[in-house]
């Protein structure tokens, strides 16, 4: 797991206070979220109400039949790559700050999928440079934003820490 998943699964439970026995019904509602944030993008994508349901009918096919073996995937480890094509889907430069700002989030929040959105952002980046759609320019000013952003979400996170007596994120 990433840490701000892990962060922010202990604050919801000091908040809240519910116990970790209903997090079961939580991953039900957020299996929820992410297909309406599936449907979502197909149709935004396709401007086609039947291409969206068939779409969302094969991720649940996907999700339900074809990875009975695998119970890693799931709303709690995928979100983030959803919600970083809905912000791409609002912001729609790839190179816009605001969207920047989220991916070092989004990273944080889960290991393998941080890393599957980094490797998709910086390979979109180079499709686009290579087909002559960005300059060099903007790429370089995109890395440096993210790169600032990555050091300083990661320094708030262990400030943090260190306010609340904790450890250090290594």
């Amino acid at each position: 797991y990433g840490f701000l998943s892990v962060l922010l699964s202990v604050i919801f439970y000091r908040v809240t206070n519910i116990n970790y026995l209903y997090l079961p019904v939580l991953i039900w509602i957020l299996y929820i979220v992410e297909y309406i944030i599936c449907f979502y993008l197909i149709l935004k994508a396709g401007k086609s109400v039947p291409l969206a349901f068939l779409g969302l009918f094969s991720l649940i096919t996907v999700n339900y039949f074809g990875l009975f073996h695998n119970p890693q995937t799931g709303p709690l480890r995928w979100a983030p790559l959803f919600i970083s094509l809905y912000l791409f889907s609002r912001f729609k430069a790839i190179d816009s700050k605001r969207l920047i700002i989220f991916i070092p989030l989004l990273a944080l929040w889960n290991i393998d999928s941080g890393i599957a959105l980094l490797a998709g952002y910086i390979f979109t980046m180079l499709l686009l440079f290579l087909a002559r759609k960005i300059n060099l320019r903007r790429i370089f000013f995109a890395a440096i934003y993210l790169l600032v952003s990555f050091t300083a979400i990661f320094g708030l996170l262990n400030f943090m820490h260190i306010l609340y007596g904790r450890k250090f994120i290594d």
